[in-house]
């Protein structure tokens, strides 16, 4: 009798465990029905999440888990944000709240619900089995999350700031995130969503031109538009498009409607609360077509091309980053967005404050100062002038000296625009390489072969006159340039640069340039050779410092090494001998 209480008891008393769990984990699985319904994530005190699911329905062995996609989504830091127990429950409205502050429709209060603004994810999970029950990848893909975060083909859009996402028709699921979310123009926790979604209309869209962006002024962005004076803007959306750190990825972030918008008398708006950072980075102008869907009409993109955009935006040429405090602005009419957008102060609403022609090349006391060559993901072209000195008359021209230095071919042109900084360094890096972010400017002509070849810096008036400011012909010479000064440099091989070395530009590439196996992009040098350049009247051996500090660096000779040794060992075999004493 006692063996057989034994046995009942090992085999029963699990089996009443089981059955006294309310609701019993072998029952809450992926037909609960219940729904991630909505969420806000900005502005951080109004944050919230929504669930859906039957009245009565017990959350108690359920939990919500955040997932962390970084800048661009390929990473994937899981954290918990709330654990349900028994006392959470659906009510009556088929709603359930977790929100940072206490208002209508709220049912749970807790800092936990403070999410991030993407690209980021949140998912529904059994406490005891992780098994996911429902979940939303928002403003990037998350590719580099093993949790199942996105459901479908496309992540769902961000939000702008007063705005939620919200599954539209309400709690309906089809199991793609890009279908189900949409933005909301006016969160409802707690109640039923029924967010106005944009108008689609008939016709084609009318020819909007986006005329002036301010991006990465914490609160200040904006952009503006130009098109016919007192067009409603009721078909049209704002999408802006994160590229990555080197614009190979195009990730829609934030859907902004331009419901009851309309340009004004001069055929102007002004679309601000945008989330726009400095890149690379772009924004797109869509128009809500009845017949064709979403249809492309107007785009920018800035810091690099979006190359893992597709059609129009992975087309477009990167504009240069304003400076806080002011915009890139259209300023011309040639069809290459590189060119035509030019950095000025910022006029919203007002014409733009476009440069007036180009001076004369006295005014362009600038010279190449380093680049590296062979590898498209470290290269790079560093010039060097005053400070505040604008690039937008000059060019650069890489040439092809061919086998033995024969030819002196065009390979590629670089149109320059912006301004040098306040370091007196201005920093090309072609698009993918390493130097992006930090690139004043990036274009793939900043991919410069390994020789012999030559780059040339020109000024262009504006009568289309060239004026040759400085050139380097490196690795060989070549005899057919009309430019070569005195000697070629050397060619300067894998992971090395050319740097100027001598200070002040004597006309002679051998002399002015050496190897660095250091390259020190927008920076002084760390080889020994100079990283900047001394103002007319250096003397040759000294080094430029930032700042205007003329250091003499000489080189090491094999006899200070000698000295420095035989110096050392005197030293050690000295306090050996005041050691044994």
């Amino acid at each position: 009798m006692a063996r057989f209480g034994i046995v009942w008891s090992a085999v029963m008393t699990p089996m009443l465990l089981v059955c006294w769990t309310t609701p019993s984990q072998a029952q809450c699985a992926a037909d609960s029905g219940v729904l991630l319904n909505e969420i806000v994530y900005t502005p951080k005190e109004g944050t919230f999440i929504e669930l859906w699911g039957a009245p009565g329905t017990d959350l108690s062995c359920l939990k919500l888990m955040s997932a962390n996609g970084g800048s661009d989504g390929l990473t994937c830091t899981v954290a918990t944000v709330f654990t349900f127990t028994a006392e959470h429950v659906i009510g009556d409205s088929g709603y359930f709240v977790l929100a940072t502050t206490d208002g209508t429709g709220v049912d749970v209060v807790t800092t936990k619900a403070d999410l991030q603004d993407g690209p980021d994810g949140l998912y529904l999970a059994v406490q005891n089995t992780d098994e996911v029950i429902d979940s939303i990848a928002y403003g990037g893909a998350m590719d580099g999350c093993d949790v199942p975060v996105k459901e479908g083909l496309t992540p769902a859009v961000g939000h702008a700031k007063g705005e939620s996402l919200a599954r539209i028709p309400d709690h309906t699921d089809t199991n793609d995130n890009g279908v189900d979310w949409k933005t909301c123009n006016t969160p409802t926790p707690g109640t039923a969503n029924t967010c106005l979604v944009p108008k689609l209309c008939e016709g084609t869209p009318e020819n909007l031109t986006i005329t002036e962006v301010r991006v990465g002024a914490q609160g200040e962005e904006f952009v503006e538009l130009s098109g016919p004076p007192g067009l409603m803007l009721d078909c049209y959306l704002i999408r802006t498009r994160n590229g990555g750190t080197k614009g190979d990825q195009c990730l829609a972030e934030q859907d902004t409607k331009l419901t009851d918008k309309a340009l004004d008398g001069d055929g102007r708006v002004v679309i601000d609360g945008l989330d726009l950072q400095k890149g690379p980075d772009g924004v797109e102008v869509v128009f809500l077509s009845e017949t064709a869907g979403e249809v492309f009409v107007a785009g920018l993109v800035w810091k690099a091309p979006l190359t893992g955009c597709s059609g129009p935006m992975g087309a477009k040429q990167a504009v240069l980053v304003p400076p806080d405090g002011q915009s890139v602005s259209l300023c011309g009419s040639s069809g290459n967005d590189s060119k035509d957008y030019t950095i000025t102060d910022a006029t919203p609403a007002a014409a733009n404050l476009c440069p007036t022609a180009c001076g004369g090349p006295e005014e362009a006391n600038v010279v190449i100062n380093e680049f590296q060559t062979a590898t498209a993901a470290d290269a790079f072209i560093e010039l060097y002038g005053p400070p505040k000195t604008a690039l937008r008359c000059l060019k650069l021209v890489h040439y092809n000296g061919g086998q033995g230095g024969t030819s002196c071919d065009v390979v590629k042109t670089i149109g320059l625009s912006g301004t040098i900084g306040d370091t007196g360094y201005f920093l090309i890096a072609p698009p993918g390489g390493t130097l992006v972010e930090s690139a004043d400017l990036v274009d793939a002509g900043a991919d410069l072969q390994d020789g012999p070849d030559a780059v040339a810096l020109y000024y262009v008036s504006n009568d289309g006159t060239e004026t040759l400011l400085d050139s380097v012909t490196y690795g060989d010479a070549l005899p057919v340039c009309p430019f070569a000064e005195g000697e070629p440099a050397k060619k300067p091989g894998q992971k090395k640069s050319l740097t100027r070395c001598k200070g002040a530009d004597t006309d002679n590439n051998l002399a002015d340039f050496a190897v660095c196996s250091v390259p020190s992009p927008k920076a002084v040098t760390t080889c020994g050779c100079s990283g900047g350049v001394l103002p007319p009247g250096g003397g040759a051996g000294d080094v430029s410092e930032p700042g205007g500090c003329a250091v003499s660096r000489q080189p090491l000779t094999v006899e200070v090494v000698l000295a420095v040794c035989l110096t050392s060992v005197l030293i050690l075999l000295s306090l050996r001998r005041f050691a044994r004493k």
